[in-house]
């Protein structure tokens, strides 16, 4: 009898610890339906959460996934989430997320939006969290109102000092208003004298409104490029314009400038040799344009040459490679029959490594 006792006595302890390991890891619930019913629900809460937060998603992102696979189970993330907000996700390609997607400006995945009751936009989070506490600690910032774009607007509209302008244009690159954005440091960059426009701080935008090499904005940058020199080094204006004309260049062989004007392009391209550069692949992209223009396709692949290319930095060989391999029209065969020579030229040196390695090593 005593040692029935002791069996249920056992048993019985053991209870809660299996009931505890059996049980799933609380994390963020999401309520489903139409957004109309999350914000009446958000409404009869009496003592909250008066918060709405949206997951934009799509199927097809990566980061969305790690997200509702990883970072949204979290215990920790459940608690946090769970008492601040009626949480609700849509996928912004089907269904109702198609006119939210458009109603709120959602270009980027993931977006997380936080919203007031009546579904009006108090911030915005875009991108993953690698961990748990950096996604809490992004998502206690932009329950803050006075973080959101429109409050470093406001705050701007009030003394209009580069510290504002900078923090307002932050904001906004950091919640992917990126039309707002261009739209903003297009009219504040006309105000500024040259020395604050083209400062190491406002670069990064500056160069953001000229990646067009066909905007107006390229052209007047372009007239004015000596002073942008002066101010930030020919060394790092010309990294950045060449990194545009590279991605212009792959535009028009690839096929993607409908209805280009074949002078105008080459001109611009052509900008590539007036810049400062240690590339040894970036002259050839020039060369590359004309060739396309005259669909001079089998002279195109024969640049794809084993022992030339094999002299050149890997990287300026990756930059080569991939734009010949863009070229539409060219030879998809002939591009292979160069990456097999390349994988035999590259065998012979590992074979060759490896015999000398084990001659010094007897």
């Amino acid at each position: 009898m005593k040692r029935l006792v002791y069996i249920l006595a056992a048993l019985l302890m053991s209870l809660p610890a299996i009931s505890q390991e059996s049980s799933p890891a609380a994390g963020v619930v999401f309520e489903h339906g139409p957004f109309t019913e999350v914000m009446a629900k958000a409404v009869k809460n009496k003592k909250g959460p008066k918060l709405i937060f949206m997951d934009c998603y799509t199927t097809w992102c990566g980061p969305c996934k790690f997200m509702t696979n990883t970072i949204f189970p979290m215990q920790s993330v459940g608690d946090f989430m769970n008492k601040n907000f009626v949480n609700v996700k849509y996928d912004m390609e089907k269904g109702e997320g198609i006119e939210l997607a458009k109603k709120y400006n959602v270009k980027a995945y993931p977006t997380f939006l936080i919203l007031d009751l009546n579904g009006n936009e108090v911030n915005r989070i875009v991108g993953s969290s690698q961990d748990g506490d950096s996604f809490i600690k992004r998502v206690k910032q932009a329950m803050d109102p006075s973080n959101s774009p429109a409050a470093k607007k406001n705050a701007y509209m009030q003394d209009k000092s580069q510290e504002t302008a900078a923090a307002y244009m932050k904001s906004l690159e950091d919640s992917y208003l990126m039309a707002d954005l261009k739209t903003f440091a297009t009219e504040y960059f006309s105000t500024l004298k040259p020395m604050e426009k083209y400062s190491p701080e406002n670069w990064k935008y500056v160069s953001m409104l000229i990646e067009d090499p066909e905007s107006d904005s390229y052209k007047s940058f372009m007239n004015e490029k000596q002073i942008a020199d002066k101010y930030l080094s020919k060394t790092i204006v010309d990294k950045s314009i060449s990194s545009i004309l590279m991605n212009y260049t792959l535009r028009y062989v690839s096929g993607r400038l409908k209805s280009a004007d074949t002078t105008k392009v080459l001109s611009i391209i052509s900008d590539i040799n007036l810049l400062e550069n240690n590339s040894e692949s970036l002259p050839y992209f020039v060369k590359i344009a004309n060739l396309y223009s005259n669909r001079s396709y089998a002279e195109i692949v024969a640049l794809l040459n084993v022992s030339e290319l094999m002299r050149m930095s890997e990287q300026d060989r990756y930059y080569l490679e991939m734009i010949v391999s863009s070229v539409k029209g060219v030879d998809k065969a002939k591009i292979g029959e160069y990456f097999k020579a390349k994988s035999e030229y590259l065998m012979k040196q590992s074979e060759s490594a490896k015999t000398q390695s084990e001659k010094f090593l007897k």
